[in-house]
């Protein structure tokens, strides 16, 4: 199992994405969050995690990456 645990606030949009900058985002959050996203994972090899702060300027978060 693959989980991503995302916690804290954000004044406007991240993104988080899986595998490289360009891949599409599996989240785009907003605002207050606590969001978890999981899939299964059967050691296909390495994993990137990719956050990008898109149009948010400030806040406070907390991500945790696990396999």
């Amino acid at each position: 199992m693959m989980n991503i645990w995302v916690k804290g606030y954000v004044n406007d949009t991240i993104l988080i994405k899986l595998g490289s900058k360009n891949s599409i985002p599996i989240l785009k959050l907003i605002g207050n969050i606590n969001e978890r996203w999981n899939t299964d994972y059967y050691g296909e090899g390495e994993r990137k995690l990719i956050f990008e702060p898109y149009k948010a300027t400030e806040g406070k978060l907390e991500i945790d990456f696990g396999l």
